[in-house]
């Protein structure tokens, strides 16, 4: 076998070594590494832009699953509030509901549910972090979950987080029960930052009735296992996948 040949039966090995691992390896022409600006990502603002275009209509329904106070770090509200979508907002944390609403105060089509989404009803204890310095960046209010170690992830940007946590008993209600309530129909964009429980929720409402178009969660804390799990079952459901730092945007296409 001459050179050529054998180098590119060992990069295809390589290749398919690093693929079971978890890793690619792809080439970047030098000029985008020269200038990262110049690239383009496919972000939720462009997946939602091409959806409403190509739908033709400016009735839009969302269900928000943690939406915490509807403003920090919130990629749906500018869209809630400039084009008048409908939707659900669930959010667990009572004091933080309370903020919501007000946020969210004098828009019509919205529905605010306080009570977190889960496989059965009931009360369930929830890890929250308590910030009374005001020093400190609001969103850590917004680290609220169902397991603590996810909460404690952000130790090395903030040391003493672990006297900060305390556990709150909020009420759970099944993804059934929120689209029986409200009599959910379509969803056209599902919403979730869950705090490391999006691949439960995700679970949850591909076995529902109604399957959203489309789906952007956080991925960031989901365990290697769980990200792979929730991948398959997204792509058994048909859903087409693109992955951003933090987030991951599931679409169904037409």
């Amino acid at each position: 076998m001459s050179v050529a040949p054998m180098l590119q039966s060992l990069k295809s090995i390589v290749r398919s070594l690093l693929a079971a691992a978890g890793y690619r390896i792809d080439r970047t022409p030098r000029a985008l590494l020269r200038h990262p600006e110049a690239a383009l990502k496919l972000t939720l603002d462009l997946v939602i832009a091409d959806y409403v275009a190509r739908r033709g209509t400016g009735d839009f329904f969302f269900i928000q699953v943690g939406a915490f106070n509807g403003v920090d770090a919130d990629p749906i509200r500018k869209h809630v509030v400039a084009r008048g979508w409908r939707g659900i907002l669930v959010e667990p944390q009572p004091d933080v509901f309370q903020i919501l609403s007000r946020n969210y105060q004098g828009y019509p089509g919205l529905e605010l549910v306080n009570a977190a989404i889960a496989d059965t009803r009931g009360k369930r204890e929830l890890f929250v972090v308590r910030n009374d310095d005001p020093n400190l960046p609001n969103l850590l209010g917004g680290l609220a979950s169902f397991d603590r170690t996810v909460i404690l992830k952000h130790k090395c940007v903030l040391p003493r987080i672990e006297s900060m946590v305390q556990t709150i008993r909020v009420p759970c209600l099944t993804w059934t029960d929120l689209l029986d309530t409200y009599r959910v129909r379509t969803i056209d964009l599902l919403q979730i930052d869950a705090e490391g429980y999006d691949s439960e929720i995700i679970a949850l409402a591909l076995n529902g009735p109604v399957k959203p178009r489309i789906i952007h969660f956080e991925h960031i804390h989901l365990e290697p296992e769980a990200l792979e799990s929730c991948f398959e079952r997204l792509i058994a459901a048909g859903y087409r996948l693109a992955m951003e730092d933090r987030d991951t945007i599931a679409c169904l296409p037409d």
